[in-house]
């Protein structure tokens, strides 16, 4: 993976975290 793609997805993960630490559990909560 690229440093852009990596850092993409770590702020992404991080930034979704912050709404739900078990987000990835909920599909409902990103979106439809």
């Amino acid at each position: 993976l690229t440093p852009i793609e990596l850092a993409f997805r770590s702020t992404l993960g991080h930034e979704l975290g912050r709404i739900d630490p078990l987000i990835h559990l909920k599909p409902n909560l990103l979106g439809p």
